[in-house]
């Protein structure tokens, strides 16, 4: 097993790897994320979502099956604005679901905590290192270029720059054990791992 489960009322969490299958997005917080997200719905069909750290706040009008962090002292933080306007959909025909969130540490809001480690390339490839255990086919990173982009949330005279060893170096690394199930929608990771089309996401 390659996670401890924290939440015991998840009966149905005791053996998730390889249970889950088919598309998944996972959302990061730079400033490309809306770009890429909707040109990756536009692609997918019946796709699962997973949310990294403040991403999750863009999303309230959809289902979200996972949140990922890598700062597990936050977690409560990222599952609360999730949960903005979600009680909105109180009368909406589809069950509310339940949100499992993840992380490499406990807290009182981890359901998961996966022994991974802190893989490097920021909770973007932690994100894609769980999606890949969970049995996900095709995944589609949107708003995770690694490119030094400024985040949806920072003022537009923000430079954010990564601090000590490349980011991309881990992205290379990790690539190799990918088999060709990972894409991105932009920047170096795109590079990297290539562009999702519909050839791909249909050769499952």
């Amino acid at each position: 097993m390659s996670y401890l489960l924290l939440n015991k009322e998840l009966k149905e969490a005791h053996d998730l790897e390889g249970k889950y299958s088919g598309q998944l997005i996972i959302t990061g917080s730079s400033e490309c994320l809306w770009n890429d997200y909707l040109k990756a719905i536009e692609l997918t069909a019946k796709e699962d979502l997973m949310c990294i750290n403040l991403s999750t706040i863009c999303f309230h009008f959809r289902d979200i099956e996972h949140i990922i962090t890598l700062h597990h002292n936050k977690m409560k933080n990222f599952y609360a604005a999730a949960m903005i306007q979600r009680t909105d959909r109180e009368t909406h025909p589809r069950k509310k679901k339940k949100i499992l969130t993840h992380s490499i540490s406990a807290n009182s809001r981890v359901d998961l905590v996966w022994d991974i480690g802190n893989p490097g390339g920021t909770s973007g490839l932690f994100a894609t290192q769980i999606a890949l255990r969970l049995g996900y086919e095709k995944i589609i990173l949107c708003g995770i270029p690694i490119d030094n982009s400024r985040r949806f949330y920072d003022s537009p005279n923000h430079h954010f720059k990564y601090e000590g060893i490349s980011q991309q170096e881990p992205w290379q690394i990790a690539n190799r054990k990918f088999d060709n199930r990972v894409r991105s929608m932009s920047g170096k990771t795109a590079e990297l791992l290539g562009k999702p089309d519909k050839q791909w996401l249909n050769s499952l």
